[in-house]
């Protein structure tokens, strides 16, 4: 009983947040991931999963838990009951009220895009690599077929439904990356010359945004009439290409790399000391 006499009222236990879990998720396996070794003589090599021998990860584990992962979509109910009925075991369509939005739109279960099921696949393949041992054909090859046979499904999933075709993000076009330079050119702030550069640089290196992020005063360089510069690493891997080439443009001033690197050295003229990051 409480204070006053009465029952103590009991409370539940909260969940924890969806997100506070999958960091802790992610945490977990990047410990596990930075723990593997490859077997070296008579040392056996360590994994976070079986990959030899009895209960090894096999194509059926891995085909059961890529069929158990969906999207949901909102798509017209005409769309949605030839759909169903298509894909449903007995030739019907039920549609209950709880799966229709204001709009009067139906929410299917769709599947993954293609390049979540070639992670897996890359996942999978990176484990086995990292531990110096040879990946069964048999998987191999099976999930292979596996994925080719998504591919069709997703492809026939966007016709019948009116999805999208093309998922992930769509490239910048040179109409708003011309908007984009003028807008931070003509600014008059300082930021915004930070920002000038980062985005002419994103756009002429061709690089990813953490090469630009990650960009050394020292590695950059005139040659000619060039403006070079050079990155230690990529994602492609650990060494780095190139150097890359850039050139003024005098006939668009906003789009000039090297305009855009003077006006942002006389900004920020602390960045020229040995040693520094550009950005």
């Amino acid at each position: 009983a409480g204070p006053s006499g009465g029952r103590r009222r009991r409370t539940k236990k909260r969940k924890a947040a969806p997100t506070r879990t999958r960091a802790k998720l992610r945490t977990l396996v990047s410990k596990e991931l930075r723990n593997m070794k490859p077997g070296r003589g008579a040392e056996s090599y360590r994994c976070p999963i079986i990959i030899e021998g009895d209960g090894a990860i096999s194509y059926e584990i891995v085909r059961d838990f890529m069929t158990g992962k969906y999207n949901t979509q909102f798509v017209d109910r005409e769309s949605a009951i030839a759909y169903l009925k298509a894909t449903s075991p007995d030739g019907t369509a039920e549609i209950t009220d709880d799966m229709c939005n204001s709009e009067g739109k139906v929410l299917v279960q769709v599947q993954q895009s293609s390049s979540m099921y070639g992670g897996i696949r890359s996942a999978i393949t990176y484990i086995y690599t990292r531990c110096r041992v040879t990946m069964p054909d048999k998987l191999r090859k099976e999930l292979s077929t596996f994925i080719a046979g998504l591919d069709r499904t997703g492809a026939n999933e966007a016709q019948c439904l009116g999805l999208a075709i093309s998922k992930g993000k769509k490239p910048m076009s040179l109409e708003a990356y011309e908007l984009l330079t003028k807008k931070t050119f003509n600014s008059g702030k300082k930021e915004d010359v930070f920002t000038h550069l980062f985005l002419v640089l994103d756009w002429s290196l061709m690089k990813r945004a953490e090469n630009c992020v990650n960009a050394q005063i020292e590695h950059i360089y005139f040659l000619h009439d060039a403006l070079v510069f050079e990155f230690a690493k990529s994602k492609t891997g650990e060494k780095g290409r190139g150097p890359w080439h850039v050139y003024a443009n005098p006939h668009k001033p906003w789009l000039c790399p090297v305009l855009a690197l003077a006006r942002y050295l006389l900004c920020y003229p602390e960045v020229l000391r040995s040693g520094s990051p550009l950005f």
